[in-house]
């Protein structure tokens, strides 16, 4: 059987225990029930009982203060309708380690579901803690091998780059008024067509005299 299939099975178990007669059982029903005492013990488990709700109350719970924005577990928060009108309130919430998409809190006698605040993958909290763990140990090894000093260095060279940029374009600005003031102009390439400087025209000396 799979895990989800045990469980079922592990519940019904349990229930079928309960609402089995038992010696003591029957002692209560001599002494106080008479003959149809056990029929009436019976009848006090319901015959469309929720196992979703009896799964839940075998869940490990822990207690949280409900705020604007949810519950926090494990740096993650969870949200249900019902916690707009008990923000402030200390509620009992169970949690279930196969999954992190959402936790059971306590609503007038009812464990209901509260899910996940943004998108999460749909894996247990061990994966999860497992995977933080890796990308945090990760991040520190980065560190120790010299990745501050790395970006300290591209940090320190952008800079640079902004500044000489700026100073370039101070010069350039400086040059181009100057230019302008001492009536050079400041513009690359030949000057406009009709504006350019006429030459000189030289003659034979045969045609000097006409």
């Amino acid at each position: 059987m799979t895990l989800e299939e045990f469980e079922r099975w592990f519940i019904r178990e349990i229930c079928r225990y309960h609402m089995t007669p038992h010696e003591d059982w029957e002692r209560l029903r001599r002494l106080r029930c008479g003959p149809m005492g056990s029929r009436r013990m019976a009848r006090w488990f319901p015959p469309d009982l929720d196992v979703a709700q009896l799964t839940r109350r075998f869940l490990p719970w822990v207690e949280r203060t409900v705020t604007a924005g949810g519950v926090q577990i494990g740096h993650r928060r969870y949200w249900h309708e019902s916690f707009a009108t008990r923000i402030g309130l200390k509620i009992a919430i169970h949690v279930d380690e196969r999954t992190i998409r959402e936790v059971y809190p306590q609503i007038d006698e009812k464990l209901v579901a509260a899910r996940v605040v943004g998108s999460f993958p749909h894996v247990t909290k061990v994966e999860w803690d497992a995977a933080a763990a890796a990308l945090r140990n990760r991040g520190r090894a980065f560190q120790q091998s010299g990745g501050q000093t790395e970006i300290a260095r591209l940090v320190h060279a952008n800079r640079q780059e902004v500044q000489g940029a700026t100073i370039r374009t101070r010069e350039q600005r400086c040059l181009r008024k100057r230019l302008e003031r001492e009536g050079i102009s400041h513009s690359a390439g030949p000057p406009p067509e009709g504006l350019q400087e006429e030459r000189a025209k030289w003659l034979p000396v045969e045609e000097l005299g006409r």
